[in-house]
């Protein structure tokens, strides 16, 4: 069986240095000898370094290893999505109504205390319905003052 990303690989090269280290302050342990304890420093230093790069090599498998699983996910992904940039949040937001009041149309929603123009930022996104402010006099919404400025209404 073919070990994906090494794994197996720096298990031996982990134990290897963990060997060599083991063996190392074995030695060093055994003499008094300076010139003969820095041999086995310096076995030691090959050890650790020998780690440090069983571990930079895997790594570098594994970082190779997730960027092509994210390319074929990424490609997935834009395969299924007929056209990701023709998606507009407003238009699936007011997908309740065949088509979306648009123009000069004034809307509102049951919880607003004002009316708007369908084209108003503030009611961009919103599932809002068609509102004419002369057949419901009584119910107290007063026009917008971003989209009515200027109005004389």
């Amino acid at each position: 069986m073919r070990d994906a990303n090494g794994a197996t690989q720096l298990t031996t090269r982990l134990m290897l240095a963990g060997g060599g280290l083991v063996l190392s302050w074995y030695g060093a342990a055994r003499t008094t000898d300076i010139s003969a304890q820095v041999r086995w420093l310096n076995v030691a230093v090959l050890a650790t370094v020998g780690s440090g790069v069983a571990n930079a090599i895997w790594l570098a498998r594994t970082k190779h290893a997730l960027v092509a699983r994210r390319r074929l996910l990424t490609a997935s992904i834009l395969s299924a999505v007929p056209d990701p940039l023709a998606f507009n949040a407003s238009d699936a937001t007011n997908a309740v109504d065949a088509a979306p009041p648009r123009g000069d149309v004034t809307v509102s929603a049951p919880a607003m205390t004002r009316y708007h123009r369908a084209r108003c930022i503030l009611v961009e996104g919103k599932v809002v319905d068609p509102y004419v402010p002369a057949e419901e006099p009584g119910d107290g919404r007063r026009p917008c003052e971003i989209c009515f400025s200027g109005d004389p209404t």
